[in-house]
């Protein structure tokens, strides 16, 4: 189970605290058809595997799947859908990706199932999740879950007064240790590359969102996008993992 080893010029090439760089990496090279599963507005969906000639984004928000329409339309297609029950044939895809998704599951074995499922023999998964460890305390979510009023007043600090779009956090976000998460995996896949990376920086950036001023912001963000090129094993907040699908 080697551990993937990435440049810092790499990690942030693409953007988005680095994961872009890091999935990008990790798909095959000759790639026909992509899933991604829990796509949200369609930003990674849209931007990897050039030439992919079937390339789907799946979300189980449909507001989200009307924006992912909206913005990559062209270069995608979008779907409303849950991870647990996908709407596809069986083995159709050359590759998946759940990045940041299996955490928010209802259920975590089916929707392991259902992407092994509709995955080709010997097709790749990429999995992301958070990693179980000390930084689990700072995950946002998980406070907004603990603290729904505060979170509710930040909100509308944030958003002076305006709460249209405000979702109240009713589950919480999961986090996973490598055994537990290799364990869950196996039935269907085969571990071929793992990374757990990111610390402080990582953890912190989510608070972003509670500044108002746009460049303190983008400078949280574009530090945290260094932090996550950074393996600082058992006290990593990220847990990221390449799988194969078994035979």
């Amino acid at each position: 189970m080697p551990i993937a080893s990435l440049r810092l010029g790499a990690v942030t090439r693409l953007g988005f605290l680095g994961r872009v760089a890091l999935i990008e990496s990790w798909l095959p090279r000759r790639l026909h058809s992509l899933l991604e599963v829990g796509c949200s507005w369609g930003y990674l969906v849209a931007s990897l595997g050039q030439g992919v000639r079937l390339r789907v984004g799946l979300d189980v928000n449909r507001q989200d799947v009307q924006n992912g329409a909206a913005r990559y339309g062209g270069s995608a297609e979008f779907l409303c859908g849950a991870a647990e029950t996908l709407p596809f044939k069986s083995e159709i895809f050359d590759a998946v990706i759940m990045s940041e998704v299996l955490e928010h599951t209802s259920d975590e074995a089916n929707a392991i199932a259902e992407a092994a499922r509709v995955l080709k023999r010997g097709g790749v998964a990429i999995v992301t999740v958070p990693h179980r460890g000390p930084m689990e305390l700072t995950d946002l979510t998980n406070w907004k879950y603990r603290l729904p009023r505060v979170h509710r007043a930040l909100y509308g600090w944030k958003h002076r007064g305006d709460y249209s779009r405000f979702v109240p956090v009713t589950r919480y976000h999961r986090h996973y240790t490598v055994s537990g998460l290799v364990k869950l995996l196996q039935p269907h896949f085969e571990v071929t590359h793992m990374r757990r990376s990111g610390f402080v920086f990582f953890a912190l950036a989510d608070y972003a969102v509670l500044l108002r001023g746009p460049r303190m912001a983008g400078l949280l963000v574009k530090i945290a996008a260094l932090d996550y090129g950074v393996g600082y094993g058992c006290l990593s907040y990220n847990l990221a993992v390449r799988l194969e699908r078994r035979a």
